[in-house]
């Protein structure tokens, strides 16, 4: 009976949250999250090269590594792995153009290292929010038509259906990958919850509905 409970509130909660997202920003998490990896990729040597000639920031992060055994290990091991790759070469001339990279010190290889993955989760951050935002807004503006109310719906069953396929994912985990036989002990927690919920008629028909989905 609970685990019954717990599975139908699982699913009315994931309905409640896709609703009040709305379709437009369930679809926005991911799509926003490509274009800030498009976008940190495409400009964070631009970013990490503006900031290091305001604030020379790869010389200072290159003093303060020196003479450090750990740091200057890393760094070549970084160099080790990274600079066979044009991406990385480029990336690094972009921000130090007069260095070479083969001929740059591990530890200024590391500073530039540092400064591009920094400019890299800036640019990535800043892309998110205000991506989410503009979503947001859009959202907010279409909530007085009639494409709102599609929207939210259409969120709602999306939400339920993300929701249906997690719950089925755990069911599937506790009652296939870890059945009871294998755990060896019935009374096991694990074992009892693996018991409980091959009980659960709400548990079998997510498990029905989720197989159906992925044998098509």
């Amino acid at each position: 009976m609970f685990i019954n409970l717990m599975i139908l509130g699982l699913l009315i909660l994931g309905f409640i949250i896709g609703w009040k997202k709305g379709l437009i920003r369930i679809i926005s998490c991911p799509l926003g999250i490509l274009v800030g990896l498009y976008l940190s990729v495409s400009f964070a040597d631009w970013l990490g090269a503006l900031i290091n000639s305001r604030y020379d920031l790869v010389a200072k992060l290159n003093d303060f590594f020196l003479g450090k055994t750990f740091i200057v290990k890393t760094g070549e091991l970084a160099m080790f792995l990274l600079t066979p790759f044009h991406g990385v070469s480029r990336a690094v001339t972009s921000i130090v153009p007069n260095f070479e990279t083969s001929l740059m010190e591990p530890t200024r290889f590391l500073a530039v290292l540092f400064l591009y993955l920094g400019s890299f989760i800036l640019i990535m951050i800043a892309a998110k929010i205000i991506f989410n935002l503009s979503v947001y807004l859009i959202t907010k503006g279409l909530d007085h038509t009639f494409v709102g109310i599609f929207n939210r719906s259409a969120g709602g069953l999306a939400g339920l259906v993300i929701s249906l396929v997690l719950c089925g994912f755990i069911i599937i985990l506790f009652t296939v990958l870890i059945p009871t036989t294998v755990l060896g002990n019935e009374s096991h927690t694990l074992g009892k919850m693996s018991q409980s919920i091959n009980n659960s008629v709400v548990a079998g028909v997510v498990k029905e509905l989720v197989g159906v989905f992925f044998s098509r």
